[in-house]
This record gives C-alpha cells, structure tokens and sequence, in this order.
C-alpha cells in the first residue's frame, strides 16, 4: 500500500522533520510505499530554516505538489497534532473527497519508529567502523 505522510510543519521546530521520518521509518517497516512530504521539499531545494522563509507562493507551489503526490497513494497517515495544520487538513479534506482512508499515528507509535531509526543508524555506524 501507498502512504502519504500528514501533518504539521510551520511552526513546529525542525519544520517536524523528524515526526515524518519516525513515521515513515514505522510504515516502510510494515512493508509500505511511503509518501513524506519533508522528503518531496529536499527534492524541491526546499530547505527552510524559519517559518518566515515560506512564503504564500511557496506554500501554492507545495500545496500543488502534495495533492498531486497524495492522488498516487492509497491512505494517509496522520502525524499527532494534524488538526492544528492548515496544511494537513486541506490534504485530509482532499483524501476524503476522493474516498482515501486517513490513520493516525500516535506519539507512541513515532517513539517507537525513532527507536528503531536510532538503533538502524547506530548499527550501521558502528558496523562500519569495524572495517579495516
């Protein structure tokens, strides 16, 4: 199945970068094809460092993007806090207009995705340094 990635970005520290990347490593373990708008923006060259960076025809020209993107997925995953994102609601609003079925992922669930990222990234690391 086809994922897209919901939630809040403005306004949330790191733009919520490592939210989408807990959630992301969660679903690809479970084996789906995952849809991360944080990803899609680094594509883009869209590397914000301030909400002040985005501005209206930045926020069209993302917008385009990602109900574009969110039309080639099966469901969307909703990152904890959705409903204060202008942004993820619009994208919610587009998925069930069209009859794409929404899950939310718990803080829980991405404490545990971050987990696993960590303990993956640790493994590779240290893997390898014991080259010779």
């Amino acid at each position: 199945m086809r994922i897209y990635i919901a939630g809040p970005m403005r306004g949330v520290a790191e733009f919520n970068r490592p939210a989408f990347d807990d959630a992301e490593a969660i679903l690809r373990d479970l084996g789906h094809d995952v849809v991360n708008p944080a990803h899609l923006d680094e594509e883009m060259g869209l590397n914000f460092k301030t909400d002040a960076d985005v501005t209206p025809d930045h926020l069209k020209e993302i917008m385009v993007r990602d109900i574009t993107a969110l039309y080639t997925c099966d469901r969307v995953a909703l990152l904890p806090n959705w409903f204060e994102s202008p942004g993820a609601k619009l994208e919610l609003q587009a998925a069930r207009y069209v009859g794409i079925d929404a899950i939310e992922i718990t803080k829980t669930q991405l404490e545990v995705g971050r987990a696993k990222r960590t303990s993956a990234h640790a493994a590779s690391s240290h893997s390898g340094s014991e080259r010779a």
